[in-house]
């Protein structure tokens, strides 16, 4: 599948090496389906295989319809009957519809060596938080950010790893709380357990977008000396050249 068939995600490249993508279903409050994890599934493995592809941002696509209090990171899995009846078959083909844990596509974040931010610009509710909380090195809010963890009072097992992820990350006593009693967990809570590394105001993107772009710019700028030291003592430079391809994989 390539990154032109997307219909629940978008995804952009742009000529800083930073790709944003954003899931696209704003009227489902950006919710789930096997679709969108077939797609996202996509999307890292042409991130990780695109040596033009330096660093992602996951995020979600704002609804135009609704005030900035009421935007969508995802709200979680999207189970509703008929929603694969006109998929093609070659997609169709490609959803394995008892994976509801994402569990491919979780992989193939984790196969990924170079650096996944989340951007959540609204509610982040069961799998809308716990899919950033598995694949994203760093997770960013907006001042309107807020998750739930919702599972315990839907008789479901919590999933994406989290509840491996949770205990180590916040202690066994926490996670439980959080994971047994669903309640509404506040942007300024999420950073207090350290969830966050930061809370952004208005458009987050676009600050992310510079951050990536400083780091990424001194990333190159470290790889073309170390390139240089290498080939000055290197009898064709041969040496250097692979090692700084090698080291930008590594970003």
């Amino acid at each position: 599948m390539q990154t032109t068939d997307f219909s629940d995600i978008s995804y952009q490249l742009d000529s800083d090496g930073v790709v944003t993508v954003s899931l696209t279903t704003p009227e489902r409050k950006n919710a789930l389906s096997g679709l969108t994890a077939l797609e996202l599934y996509w999307a890292a493995k042409h991130f990780r295989e695109d040596d033009n592809a330096l660093a992602m941002i996951l995020t979600g696509a704002p609804d135009l319809q609704s005030e900035p209090t009421r935007q969508a990171f995802s709200s979680g899995g999207y189970f509703v009957p008929g929603i694969y009846d006109e998929l093609p078959e070659e997609v169709l083909t490609q959803i394995d519809m008892t994976d509801i844990a994402m569990k491919r596509t979780v992989l193939e974040f984790f196969a990924c060596d170079k650096p996944v931010l989340a951007a959540i610009n609204g509610l982040a509710i069961g799998g809308g938080f716990t899919l950033p909380l598995a694949v994203a090195d760093q997770i960013y809010l907006s001042e309107y950010a807020w998750a739930r963890l919702p599972f315990a009072s839907l008789g479901i097992s919590a999933e994406l790893a989290s509840t491996y992820i949770l205990p180590r990350f916040l202690g066994m006593q926490k996670a439980k709380e959080l994971l047994f009693y669903p309640e509404k967990i506040e942007a300024q809570e999420l950073l207090d357990l350290d969830f966050s590394d930061k809370e952004l105001k208005a458009v987050e993107t676009d600050t992310l977008h510079k951050n990536i772009t400083r780091a990424c710019d001194a990333a190159e700028l470290k790889l073309r000396r170390a390139a240089q030291s290498r080939g000055a003592t290197s009898k064709d430079g041969r040496e250097s050249v692979a090692g700084g391809q090698d080291a930008k994989k590594v970003i």
